[in-house]
């Protein structure tokens, strides 16, 4: 029996014979990777993995730093797990809960039967880093599911084991620790909490966000961006989720095993009409006022077509009459469209439209007068 394995390190563009069982943080140095900031995964045979995926078998194996979304995602995630033992460290009674990203961090708060101030997150955030300076590694540990499950509930995490409890043909289930601490992530961590090198807690709207590196720039932390809308949405939202009894995905699962989810259908179809409905008012309410021109934005295949149908159907209910533009119409010639960092035809740019020819046909309606 063999007792190496042939690695092939895109990185490197070389092919090496490395022990059987050896982890890809080790193979890093084997291989002599270097990347320009923190390496917090790879992808094997083009599947991400952690740092601590070990080779049993010929892999072709490609680093990534954190300047690659899938690694700021391992690097997030890790952070996650430090805040979560850092608060149950600090706050013994309190829960947290990270809740959305938004203004280029991730919205937490914490609940506890004290009043959580700055005090509490000064010390929240000392703990986080005394975490980090010890190097603890996140373990990843397997077990019979009922077992996880009852190590979730005795644990107060009853959204996990509701979650476990409501997968199918689960025999087995994975979950992490952190020193005492355990938690449940889908998805890669990182070796230990030695490599969360950069990070911040500060208060924001009500609740705290959790700061993480700037992607373009991961030396340093992400801008503070306020966006009260969005978190206004966030917040609606969860009001109506919690109404609804679906906190998390468990109760999704549960609904669906009990035949409600078509009411659930329902009620959710409701309210978004009545949401485009309010919209819709407000609209009116402004065109009154000499408003002409409303613009829908979001990313690729996010329902901004079907959202603006409905919204249509909800003006002419209010005795108007709009006119539905698609930026589809003003896409640049192909061979002209800016490429991204990957060298691809970048459609998500602003500048893979024609800005100038979208504009002067917008005056032009304003004016009241005919394009083609």
């Amino acid at each position: 029996m063999t007792d190496t394995v042939r690695i092939h390190c895109l990185n490197t563009n070389e092919y090496k014979d490395v022990r059987v069982g050896s982890s890809l943080e080790e193979l890093i140095e084997v291989f002599g990777v270097k990347k320009p900031y923190l390496i917090a995964n790879a992808k094997v045979n083009n599947k991400t993995e952690s740092l601590t995926y070990q080779v049993y078998r010929p892999r072709r194996v490609e680093y990534v730093d954190i300047s690659d979304s899938s690694a700021m995602r391992t690097y997030v995630r890790s952070l996650c797990f430090v805040l979560s033992k850092a608060v149950d460290d600090t706050l013994p009674d309190a829960e947290v809960y990270i809740e959305h990203a938004v203004s280029r961090g991730y919205y937490f708060h914490i609940e506890s039967n004290v009043e959580v101030g700055e005090k509490e997150l000064m010390a929240v955030k000392k703990r986080m880093q005394e975490i980090i300076d010890a190097d603890i590694p996140f373990i990843q540990v397997e077990e019979e599911i009922a077992e996880v499950v009852k190590l979730f509930r005795e644990n107060g995490m009853k959204d996990k084991a509701l979650l476990l409890e409501t997968s199918d043909d689960l025999l087995y289930a994975r979950y992490s620790k952190l020193d005492n601490y355990i938690d449940y992530y889908y998805g890669c961590l990182l070796p230990s909490s030695a490599y969360l090198h950069l990070f911040d807690v500060v208060p924001y709207n009500g609740g705290f966000l959790l700061v993480v590196p700037n992607r373009q720039n991961p030396v340093e932390l992400e801008p503070v961006i306020p966006q009260q809308k969005l978190l206004k949405v966030y917040r609606e939202h969860l009001e109506f989720l919690k109404i609804s009894k679906l906190d998390n995905v468990g109760d999704l699962n549960k609904a669906i095993r009990t035949n409600k989810i078509s009411e659930i259908i329902q009620v959710s179809e409701a309210y978004q009409a009545n949401e485009i409905a309010d919209i819709a008012k407000e609209i009116t309410e402004r065109y009154n006022d000499g408003l002409r021109v409303v613009l829908i934005s979001g990313p690729s295949s996010s329902g901004k077509t079907t959202f603006r149908k409905r919204l249509e159907v909800q003006l002419y209910v209010n005795r108007l009459k709009p006119v539905g533009i698609s930026l589809d119409d003003y896409f640049i010639d192909r061979d002209l469209t800016p490429l991204d960092e990957f060298g691809e035809k970048d459609y998500e740019s602003l500048y893979a439209i024609d800005l100038d020819l979208f504009e002067n046909q917008i005056i032009t309606l304003l004016n009241e007068e005919e394009i083609e």
